[in-house]
């Protein structure tokens, strides 16, 4: 008896000075928040430009589950820290006068002192409170973000399932499957919430499958958090009233979702979706940032096809770079009419002659044109050093054009988005010096 009152005792004093670790996790959090939504933006990159084209809609979903799980991370102990902040406040306000609201005061009238006491009887109460709902906040912020970071894993390894099917098989086959395990794990989802119906929830049967259902689906979607968001679920939803729990859900959706979708609005998200980046592609009725390297988001890869700046003042500044994603590349090469060079034993010839069949690709299967008109450009493989974008750098060394405003016209005519073929158009004016 004596050892389980003194770790109750233990347990108590620590919940009493708890505050000071939430603190700490606090801070650490919001900093780490910060970084993670680079990392975000960076993996959102590396999907666009490495995923096969059937799987990137899919790779859509998963980016932006990501999005929410950092914004999450960042409002939910932002407000944490100033909830604890007021906190501290107050508990050290409680330590200077102890008796709180001071009734004696001849500063107001005692109609309203009496009000005043109805309104605000007890200062303890409010610091409990205020303890109460800091707790609450951290242990909610951390069963939301891990298991949006659940979630993210769980698509992630489809995503990859799906990539080592596109790999040894087709795209399409790829699709399939991680279709199919996508509707298996959302209708066993379904499915477990249904049971939970007040008609359906005392039967027989219902019984014996229920809670299994239910943890099976938290292993597959919470996976290495399963456990700590199954406590911090629980513990919440069946000490909170149904419609608080349901009001407060609601108001953070809508937050978390306005929030989210800002920032989804300005990374490359959007860009994983094929046929809005077709059309993203094509628009020339203004000068957009994302085509001039001097303007563009320096925290984001070139995803469109991109010039130095929109105003040139001598022709030989004019270059092109062209982002090739795989699925793009491999689209290409596939259907190229050149042929295979024949395999050497000298590797050195082997990789030059297999140079110039791709550059020889790439110019059969990309048009590049100045106001309607091909024009002579040169062309190399090329790693940007903006963020290590895979791509074609073109120059143009014979290039004459007349003062003014042109377009840079890109037809990828093996590329077709929506049974019409991608093209891209830059505008840029030319004024000598």
């Amino acid at each position: 008896m004596e050892n389980q009152s003194s770790e109750k005792s233990w347990l108590e004093q620590l919940a009493t000075e708890s505050w000071q670790a939430e603190l700490v996790i606090s801070g650490v959090a919001l900093y780490g928040a910060f970084q993670l939504s680079a990392g975000v933006d960076q993996l959102i990159d590396w999907l666009f430009f490495t995923l096969p084209e059937s799987l990137a809609e899919i790779a859509y979903f998963a980016g932006f589950y990501l999005i929410i799980a950092v914004i999450t991370l960042s409002a939910s102990f932002l407000v944490h820290f100033i909830v604890r902040a007021i906190w501290i406040a107050s508990i050290g306000l409680e330590s200077v006068y102890p008796n709180g609201i001071n009734m004696d005061t001849d500063l107001f009238g005692e109609h309203f002192k009496t009000q005043l006491k109805k309104e605000y009887p007890d200062f303890n109460a409010f610091n409990a409170n205020l303890d109460k709902v800091a707790s609450s906040i951290l242990a909610n912020a951390l069963s939301l973000v891990m298991a949006f970071a659940g979630i993210g894993i769980l698509m992630g390894g489809m995503l990859f399932i799906g990539y080592l099917t596109a790999v040894f098989s087709t795209e399409k086959a790829a699709l399939y499957v991680v279709t199919a395990l996508i509707g298996i794990f959302v209708a066993a989802l379904l499915f477990g919430v249904a049971l939970s119906i007040p008609k359906l929830r005392d039967k027989e049967w219902v019984k014996k499958i229920h809670f299994p259902l239910m943890r099976y689906v938290g292993m597959v979607y919470g996976n290495i958090f399963q456990q700590p968001i199954s406590w911090f679920s629980y513990v919440t939803r069946t000490n909170t009233d149904k419609k608080a729990y349901l009001k407060n859900g609601i108001i953070i959706f809508i937050v978390i979702t306005v929030v989210s979708g800002y920032k989804a609005i300005n990374s490359n998200l959007l860009s994983l979706m094929p046929n809005h980046f077709a059309r993203e592609s094509n628009i020339t009725e203004r000068m957009y940032n994302r085509h001039y390297e001097s303007k563009a988001n320096e925290s984001l890869a070139f995803v469109y096809a991109t010039i130095p700046a929109p105003e040139l003042h001598y022709l030989s500044d004019l270059r092109l770079f062209i982002p090739m994603p795989y699925r793009e590349e491999r689209r290409i090469m596939e259907n190229c009419d050149t042929p295979e060079p024949p395999e050497t034993d000298d590797r050195s010839a082997s990789r030059k002659a297999q140079y110039v069949r791709e550059i020889s690709c790439y110019r059969e299967k990309i048009k590049v044109l100045i106001d309607n008109k091909e024009v002579n450009c040169t062309i190399y493989i090329h790693t940007h050093p903006h963020r290590k974008e895979y791509g074609l750098l073109y120059y143009f060394p014979d290039l004459v054009l007349s003062p003014g405003e042109h377009v840079l016209q890109i037809e990828h005519t093996e590329v077709k988005y929506e049974g019409k073929t991608k093209k891209e158009s830059i505008s840029f004016l030319y004024l000598p010096k």
